[in-house]
């Protein structure tokens, strides 16, 4: 059996991705993302833009709980902050990124999620978009045994659309003029990725296999070019308004 090393399974070059709890500091968090910033939550959500409240945070994390996977983005410590003091403390998100169920309850044969995404407005622009999205999908087609990964842009939100297709996903269709938005109909833009479009992304040829792919390698793919030395072996349906994430056309996710 060929060695399998998953030190860092929730790491990519300069992020990691941990659990959202359902405590007050991370509900914190999650508000400030999700509803306390138009500029997100316009680019995530077709509700009605106004402030939400508590409860609309408490909505998400129990729809997040009926999700494949729910993480919260954050920066990977550096080198002055790899010491087993500051390892022990919980990372402070910059983003969050989620992956549900394309379809209801008793549909999970068909191996289809989507993903949905949102960043810090000063987060906005550093390739963090780009480098989650891919460990997501890495994620998804290498450990959570999905087929098809789709996610969603708005027609106003053309930086969004430009980077998944530079991310290798596929436009499959628009709903036309579904979204009223600043006086102007817009188009939703649907797009996906196939488990064997992703094989061929990442060069796949199975575990194992000679020539398959290694975490280095993905990883390397992943960053933009831009490293951020990691800490050392040992150290620590439908949702509810997300579309697809929190870039824009200038200083959004990249």
């Amino acid at each position: 059996m060929a060695h399998i090393d998953l030190t860092n399974a929730w790491r990519s070059a300069r992020l990691v991705y941990r659990a959202i709890e359902d405590d007050d500091e991370d509900k914190t968090h999650l508000h400030a993302l999700n509803e306390a910033e138009p500029t997100g939550m316009a680019m995530v959500s077709t509700k009605l833009l106004a402030p939400g409240n508590k409860s609309s945070t408490d909505n998400f994390l129990t729809f997040a709980k009926k999700a494949y996977l729910t993480v919260f983005v954050c920066l990977a410590p550096s080198d002055e902050d790899c010491t087993e003091k500051t390892t022990k403390k919980r990372p402070a998100p910059i983003g969050y990124l989620v992956l549900w169920p394309r379809r209801s309850d008793r549909a999970d044969h068909h191996r289809s999620a989507e993903m949905g995404l949102c960043f810090a407005p000063e987060e906005r622009g550093k390739g963090y978009g780009s480098e989650a999205i891919n460990w997501a999908l890495d994620w998804g087609f290498r450990k959570g045994g999905l087929h098809r990964v789709g996610l969603a842009a708005f027609g106003y939100n053309p930086g969004a659309v430009r980077l998944y297709k530079r991310l290798g996903f596929v436009e499959e269709g628009r709903e036309r003029e579904a979204l009223w938005f600043e006086r102007r109909w817009w188009d939703v833009v649907s797009m996906g990725m196939l488990e064997g479009e992703w094989e061929v992304l990442r060069r796949w040829k199975g575990e194992g296999s000679e020539g398959g792919v290694s975490e280095i390698e993905m990883k390397s793919r992943s960053d933009g070019g831009t490293g951020r030395r990691q800490c050392p072996t040992g150290s620590s349906g439908s949702a509810p308004g997300l579309i697809a994430d929190c870039g824009v056309e200038n200083g959004g996710v990249s």
